[in-house]
């Protein structure tokens, strides 16, 4: 992950969320990417999700499948909870690819089809990561705590005091993913209001 600092500003939410059915992702790597800023998780993280992984409410990444080596738990809001309803057909993950059937979606055709989707969106460049940077940003002008964020995205913090401070962040995780899920429901909702 380059060092970038760019974010999707409110109103290019708003674009992306109206213009995503139009463009040229298939319905499959739309909920992929729409699942991705709904967790603020890595794209590729998402696109490797297996059911067995999947727990009522809760996605439990093993260790062995994440970037920094450490499990996580990312609580399934509604939203995010009502795009894997669509996909209980899949076998061993939940985003399959339909040409092999056997296997998960690749990150690189999703990345494909949004660089060729821009131009219709009609937002400046971003990529599937800097969806990430953007729940984190508006974490941030929430005044939700960087602990939380840093729980959110799994990334971990060496320091002395995360050596004496052993919390989990699970419950002001929680609260912080239902607050997005519905702020990103109001977005879409405004969309629907204007056409």
């Amino acid at each position: 992950e380059k060092g970038r600092d760019r974010t999707l500003s409110q109103f290019e939410l708003k674009k992306l969320l109206k213009g995503l059915p139009k463009s040229k992702l298939t319905p499959d790597q739309q909920d992929v990417l729409l699942f991705t800023l709904l967790t603020g998780c890595r794209i590729g993280e998402a696109c490797a999700m297996e059911w067995k992984e999947i727990h009522d409410n809760e996605w439990r990444q093993p260790h062995s499948k994440t970037k920094n080596g450490r499990s996580h738990i990312v609580y399934l809001s509604p939203p995010a909870n009502a795009i894997l309803k669509c996909h209980k057909h899949a076998k061993r993950y939940v985003f399959h690819s339909p040409t092999t059937g056997t296997q998960h979606l690749r990150v690189d055709g999703i990345e494909k089809a949004l660089r060729l989707s821009l131009d219709g969106l009609e937002i400046q460049r971003f990529t599937p990561h800097d969806l990430r940077r953007t729940v984190a940003s508006w974490c941030g002008d929430k005044g939700i705590p960087e602990t939380v964020h840093d729980r959110l995205l799994n990334h971990y913090q060496k320091s002395v005091r995360k050596t004496y401070n052993q919390s989990k962040y699970n419950k002001q995780a929680k609260s912080a993913w239902l607050k997005w899920a519905r702020h990103i429901t109001k977005l879409q909702g405004a969309n629907s209001d204007q056409r």
